[in-house]
């Protein structure tokens, strides 16, 4: 495995630690380690404090909204199907264009060697 987590992480559980806790420890370390736990942690602590049921009827009003949109752009494309095509590729060259630059800002911040 590659290290992740900077220096001063291990990649990997030393084998005293293995003989001492078991190899449940490293199944464990091994887990909070996948992409999968890191996720869901990420996802339990934008849930946490909130009542399911407001979670639930937020994303419902929201999948709500993105149909509409959705809706409303298949409507009009049908009938200005020139300009619903010129204003898709103003608006996928503005997302490039945002993607680009906060991929150089990250990079910048973070210290990538630019």
């Amino acid at each position: 495995m590659q290290e992740i987590r900077g220096p001063g992480f291990p990649d990997t559980v030393p084998d005293e630690l293995v003989a001492v806790y078991g190899a449940q420890a490293r199944h464990a370390v091994k887990y909070r380690r996948s992409w999968r736990y890191r996720v869901g942690r990420r996802i339990g602590r934008l849930g946490r404090g909130h009542d399911p049921w407001f979670i639930a009827a937020a994303a419902l009003l929201w999948l709500i909204i993105a149909g509409g949109s959705i809706g409303t752009i298949a409507l009009v494309a049908t009938r200005w199907p020139r300009p619903t095509l010129d204003t898709a590729v103003l608006v996928a060259i503005a997302a490039m264009s945002a993607a680009v630059t906060v991929f150089v800002c990250r990079r910048r911040f973070y210290g990538d060697g630019v």
